[in-house]
């Protein structure tokens, strides 16, 4: 009895020390709201704009969708835009990754590197172009 008493004390001091540490080493930052649906973005983190590495896709939901990048670091939308419709989102999405191949990070990954002599516009203004003309 007394064995089972310690143990249950012994996993409530382990629970409380867990908490704690989850409340120093996560992120409290508060979630941005996105109202706009349908959208194709950039997205970076601190590490990645010291590469010059940036993430473009789309999504129906910006908000829903940065909780599932943000689980591993905090990342920073650069720039978005949002569609008339999921289809016209996924034809741009098709035809701006088509534009970009040249500075694909990696093969079957939508990471792109920012050539040395171009700033961000120089990938913004692809995807401002290409949903304009959808």
């Amino acid at each position: 009895m007394t064995l089972l008493r310690d143990k249950d004390k012994d996993i409530q001091l382990k629970d409380h020390r867990i908490k704690q540490l989850e409340s120093v080493c996560l992120s409290k930052q508060r979630r941005v709201e996105y109202p706009e649906k349908n959208v194709i973005y950039i997205l970076t983190t601190d590490d990645h704009i010291k590469r010059r590495t940036y993430i473009i896709g789309k999504t129906k939901n910006l908000t829903q969708r940065l909780s599932t990048y943000n689980k591993t670091c905090d990342h920073t939308v650069v720039h978005y835009r949002e569609c008339k419709s999921e289809e016209d989102m996924s034809t741009a999405e098709i035809i701006i990754l088509n534009k970009l191949k040249d500075y694909r990070e990696q093969a079957n990954r939508d990471r792109f590197i920012l050539p040395d002599d171009k700033d961000v516009s120089f990938f913004t203004t692809v995807i401002d172009q290409c949903i304009e003309f959808i």
